[in-house]
């Protein structure tokens, strides 16, 4: 699990980059982590306790992006192109 404090874009960055390059998500900022289905099973992606630890991480990137004045998608879109 990502276990990093989340302080700067490079750190909104790099929890974009766990989430496509680690877990293989195809993710969406706006998408509660409850919301992702693990295919295999239909079952849910993420733990509970993960979930809530995700969407935390999550809340966090939104604060620093709006701290900074940064597109928070566009940094997600570069993260799942492989800019990021």
């Amino acid at each position: 699990m990502f276990n990093r404090t989340i302080k700067s874009i490079e750190d909104v960055e790099q929890f974009f980059d766990y989430l496509v390059k680690t877990l293989h998500l195809n993710f969406h900022p706006d998408t509660d982590f409850l919301n992702y289905i693990n295919i295999d099973n239909g079952g849910s992606t993420f733990s509970p306790h993960d979930v809530d630890k995700l969407n935390f991480v999550m809340s966090r990137c939104f604060k620093v992006c709006e701290a900074a004045d940064k597109d928070i998608y566009r940094i997600g879109i570069n993260s799942l192109c492989g800019q990021g």
